[in-house]
């Protein structure tokens, strides 16, 4: 494949995001930036109780002037909890799937609610009242996003792919989803960086 083609033609790829959003998002943000700034999902977290602060790039929860990091949450619920620690402390990236056409197969397409708001729901015993609420009011978006090769990383693999490494699984799966009956090409997870933010390219909505 790398005699086939030119692969350093291949700098860029568009990655595909289901997501669910209030209103029409613009951009997509990592986990703490969405959090700590002033938009939908914060002012939606803020009406029901709940603040975010950020400290040494890890997030905290203010609820009813009580401050909750890890110690505070697993003394609630160590179990339930867990998720939730990991999502304040590391899990802040951006992801979506490739290639497009196999995007339906991707179990990010299934999560009805952002996964933020479960953990939380779950957590501190709303009953749902979180995960309802948010539902009545969102609506389901494919974001596809343009994003450079060397932000890339590819999900489940410890190894560490260089951008040629990376350009060839990305050619590969492109033409066997091309080549290949649909639902029988798996799509590759990609993520983002943790801190890294993008514009989107275009909103598909699914809601209808």
């Amino acid at each position: 494949m790398r005699d086939a083609f030119d692969l350093e033609k291949i700098t860029e790829i568009n990655i595909y995001h289901w997501t669910n959003f209030i209103n029409k998002p613009i951009e997509l943000l990592p986990l703490k930036d969405l959090l700590t700034s002033k938009n939908d999902l914060s002012k939606f977290f803020e009406e029901y109780g709940y603040i975010f602060q950020s400290d040494d790039k890890k997030l905290k929860i203010i609820k009813q002037g009580k401050q909750f990091g890890e110690e505070e949450l697993k003394k609630m619920n160590e179990n339930k909890a867990f998720p939730l620690i990991s999502r304040l402390e590391r899990d802040f990236c951006i992801n979506g799937v490739f290639p497009g056409n196999e995007a339906n197969n991707s179990p990010y397409s299934i999560n009805l609610v952002p996964e933020i708001i479960k953990d939380i729901d779950e957590t501190f015993g709303e009953d749902s009242k979180l995960i309802n609420a948010f539902q009545e009011r969102a609506q389901h978006y494919l974001v596809i996003v343009n994003v450079p090769i060397d932000l890339l990383i590819i999900d489940g693999t410890s190894a560490l792919y260089s951008n040629e490494e990376k350009r060839v699984e990305l050619l590969f799966k492109a033409l066997s989803s091309y080549y290949y009956e649909y639902g029988k090409c798996e799509p590759i997870n990609i993520r983002l960086p943790d801190f890294s933010k993008v514009k989107i390219d275009k909103v598909i909505s699914c809601s209808d």
